[in-house]
């Protein structure tokens, strides 16, 4: 086998001195530009793209009546005001008052607007694109956009008078935020705005400050000031190193919490759920929800409700309105999802407990000597769509101890008079102790192994110092 050697020239491919390209090319070899651009034109797509214009959507709703010609161009509406929505049932052989209804006039005035698109007839007979239609479509959409903006500012004023029907004037204390800046300065606190609202004995105040005001500083300079207990509420950043803090008058009760659980024997995780949240400086929510059965499923259904329950009642809905959404909820579910649950709102400046049993087991209220028994009226949650929760109202005193348990405690004891001495037997003055105490006495009525998943929630308040 013969090996034969062959010489290439490379150069026969390279890039002449003449070249004819697209318009812009470089030729590798000359580095010189040339191209037959007068032939070589862009394709033309006769597609046009629309432009995207707003969806007008109040227009739809809206009433069109027309004025006569010859008839002006003001016109007048009259319209019934809506009746206030009825809080309260009525009450059996009881006539209900009657209503009076009122009536107010809207007057509307005409107004003209237009433009216009001048097209030559020359551009109309040789342009490529149909500069008439698109002109119709142009202007078209520019009226559109011309009734949104008469749209939205229309929706401005709604909501502009409606917030001045809900608002209400406050009172200047010009004198006063003077001299609070001098106090704070006095302390060596830096502050570029102050801003005092509310009445006697119930004020907010709102201070800019610069840096990072310890809160038991600025508390104690704003107590000084008003001659009444002051907390940082809360502290907003405005800058890097500027802050919004707001501070509020301490409430008359605090409150010192205690649980205990135990998960049923043979199971890894409990279907018991609790939750001790603020909803504001003067309210708190605790809660106790017992998902029927135990192990995974169950934890799963009280969780979920517990997390419902706390996103609700953090945007201050009423008890009602939370319980009966949450109840709907849980029915909607496809599997069997029951929940007992155990709810209270405290007001730590009067002591008012709002408290609604569902399904749940007793609770009790602790108070000295005496013991007061709070019973359940209603099924779990999720069992029937409609749900009819009954808030039962009480006042804690000092010292007063709120004490929720789910069933797997209650039905530890023979008896709800076992249960009663159990209670008789143990310490208020700790929560914490009361709650381990009332766990200790159940398991040992088990035989010290817990047949159930148990928890045991107790809240105490006391006069804040």
């Amino acid at each position: 086998m013969k090996i034969r050697d062959t010489k290439i020239n490379l150069s026969l491919f390279g890039a002449s001195e003449v070249v004819n390209t697209t318009a812009g090319v470089v030729n590798a070899a000359t580095g010189e530009a040339s191209g037959l651009s007068e032939q070589m034109q862009a394709y033309y797509s006769a597609f046009l793209i629309d432009n995207a214009e707003p969806a007008l959507i109040y227009d739809r709703f809206a009433q069109k009546v027309t004025i006569p010609k010859g008839h002006g161009k003001t016109i007048q509406f009259r319209k019934y005001n809506p009746l206030p929505t009825l809080k309260d049932a009525i009450k059996e052989g009881v006539t209900p008052t009657g209503q009076r209804i009122d009536m107010a006039t809207v007057n509307a005035t005409l107004a003209q607007y237009g433009g216009y698109i001048e097209l030559s007839d020359l551009l109309l007979m040789t342009a490529v694109d149909n500069n008439l239609v698109m002109a119709t479509k142009l202007l078209g959409a520019q009226a559109g956009r011309t009734l949104l903006a008469g749209q939205a500012q229309g929706v401005s004023e709604i909501l502009k008078n409606l917030a001045l029907d809900q608002s209400e004037p406050i009172t200047v204390y010009t004198q006063k935020e003077k001299e609070l800046t001098v106090a704070l300065l006095r302390a060596g606190i830096v502050s570029s705005e102050i801003l005092i609202t509310g009445e006697d004995g119930d004020f907010t105040l709102s201070v800019v400050t610069y840096g990072m005001v310890k809160a038991k500083k600025l508390g104690a300079v704003a107590s000084a000031f008003f001659h009444a207990p002051m907390i940082l509420s809360d502290r907003i950043s405005l800058s890097k190193d500027k802050y919004c803090c707001i501070l509020k008058r301490r409430p008359h009760y605090d409150a010192a919490f205690g649980v205990a659980t135990r998960t049923k024997y043979g199971e890894e995780k409990s279907g018991d759920t609790h939750s001790v949240i603020k909803i504001d400086e003067r309210k708190f929510m605790v809660a106790l929800s017992d998902g029927m059965g135990s192990g995974e499923y169950a934890k799963r259904i009280s969780e979920s409700t517990m997390s419902l329950l706390e996103s609700f009642y953090r945007a201050k809905m009423p008890s009602k309105t939370v319980l009966s959404t949450v109840n709907k909820l849980l029915t909607f579910n496809k599997e069997e999802t029951f929940a007992c649950v155990d709810v209270a709102i405290v007001d730590l400046d009067t002591g008012r407990a709002d408290i609604v049993k569902i399904g749940s087991p007793s609770g009790f209220i602790l108070s000295g000597t005496s013991l007061k028994i709070l019973e359940s009226a209603t099924l779990p949650l999720g069992i029937l769509e409609s749900l009819h929760p009954v808030t039962a109202t009480h006042v804690l005193n000092e010292d007063d101890v709120l004490l929720f348990l789910s069933d797997g405690i209650t039905s530890a004891f023979g008896s709800t008079s076992d249960l009663y001495d159990a209670l008789k037997n143990v310490s208020v003055s700790n929560p914490q102790q009361l709650a381990d105490d009332i766990l200790l006495s159940a398991l040992s009525a088990y035989g010290g192994r817990a047949m159930d998943d148990m928890t045991a929630v107790a809240v105490r308040i006391f006069k804040s110092a």
